[in-house]
């Protein structure tokens, strides 16, 4: 993942079992501190909640405790997660018009 052409994020897909389960590992580079650290593993399964409706599940595992990556990472997972909610239900991101 890149952000005005910086890389952010690193990763390789570790297992897909489309559309159900993907298993990735995440590496965060945005910074020399948190480059440092190992690659963790984002696992995302989705499941019918009940028709019309999906339940979304995200995994973020093999994080340190203390390490850079955990600290980092903590409080975006719920920015991200509530991006991608909005365009999926609005077809445009948080701050698009």
């Amino acid at each position: 993942m890149t952000i005005e052409g910086e890389l952010q994020i690193e990763g390789q897909i570790v297992e897909a079992n489309a559309p159900r389960r993907l298993v990735q590992t995440f590496h965060a580079v945005w910074d020399p501190e948190i480059a440092a650290d190992a690659p963790t593993h984002v696992t995302w399964e989705i499941e019918d909640a009940m028709p019309g409706v999906c339940k979304l599940t995200v995994i973020h595992d093999d994080l340190v405790a203390g390490s850079s990556t955990l600290q980092q990472v903590s409080g975006g997972w719920p920015f991200i997660l509530s991006g991608l909610k909005t365009l999926l239900e609005t077809g445009k991101g948080l701050g698009k018009e």
